[in-house]
């Protein structure tokens, strides 16, 4: 094989970020459509190969996983791995299910597995970054289509379209900063707080998300306030969401969250451009490609 390079999405949690988890439904599409890139080369010195996450050494974990999945599928070729983030990591959007797609594509692509067996690949990749994963965040990524998950029971939306397709211009990803808790650490704080299960119903079905009056903002929002009111979001952040909606705007974290350091990616509904801009500057937020 010569020098290949596969790349794949991310994900966003539209809604039902630790709802889920009693018995609320999660809604979770594709997003940012290149989060990361995987270069493979075929290696034939005699030192061991150099693998690197951007310019520095792969992560422990990541390394694990190619161990893992060499002994599983051993190959005649030695190979090197360059992974390139183009999206934050621990923020919500669902990379360490980008690489295990990107590992099972390579898996398809050499041949080693079927589409059945890339996706079982997948699935016990998961498994070993996060104990038993729901599959949300994986089957998101690898089928290209929203996933409605409500009591561990999974369903593919390819006719649901994002409302980001169709007004572009209104709707904004952000990143607000690295959470210093993990996704783990996030939801046994939030279970911690009282009334935590009192969280917004607003969808019950996949059937209402075609309802042309679904008012998306308001959801998005509502949802929003309940993550932030049982501490998924930073203080830093919460003032500047109040800042936001004060001004007529709505916005929602997609993912865990984090109580201190950043509070990973947002989704922002706002169609003033000036505003957004100068809002972005003043907290410090970065912008990122949804589509």
């Amino acid at each position: 094989m010569t020098t290949r390079i596969f790349s794949t999405s991310g994900k966003l949690i539209l809604f039902g970020e630790h709802a889920v988890l009693h018995g609320a439904p999660a809604l979770a599409v594709p997003a940012i459509p290149t989060a990361l890139t995987l270069t493979v080369s075929p290696h034939s010195a005699s030192a061991p190969p150099q693998h690197t996450l951007d310019t520095q050494p792969l992560p422990a974990v990541i390394l694990s996983d190619i161990n893992w999945w060499q002994q599983h599928f051993p190959t005649p070729t030695s190979f090197v791995f360059h992974l390139t983030t183009h999206s934050p990591i621990g923020c919500g959007l669902g990379m360490s299910a980008a690489w295990s797609v990107l590992l099972g594509q390579l898996s398809q692509h050499l041949q080693l597995t079927d589409t059945r067996t890339t996706l079982d690949l997948i699935t016990q990749l998961e498994h070993r970054h996060h104990g038993r994963a729901s599959g949300l965040d994986h089957l998101t990524i690898w089928h290209q289509s929203p996933i409605w998950l409500q009591q561990g029971q999974l369903t593919q939306l390819p006719d649901f379209t994002p409302p980001w397709v169709t007004h572009p211009k209104t709707w904004h990803l952000i990143f607000t900063g690295t959470p210093d808790q993990s996704t783990a650490q996030m939801v046994q704080h939030i279970q911690q707080q009282p009334h935590h299960t009192q969280f917004p119903r607003h969808i019950t079905a996949p059937s209402q998300l075609t309802d042309p009056t679904l008012d998306w903002p308001t959801l998005i929002d509502t949802t929003g306030q309940w993550l932030e009111t049982f501490g998924a979001v930073t203080a830093k952040d919460q003032t500047a969401f109040a800042q936001l909606r004060a001004a007529g705007h709505q916005g929602k974290i997609c993912g865990a969250g984090g109580h201190t350091g950043g509070s990973g990616v947002a989704l922002i509904h706002c169609p003033d451009a000036d505003f957004f801009s100068l809002w972005c500057t003043q907290h410090d937020y970065r912008v990122l490609p949804l589509i």
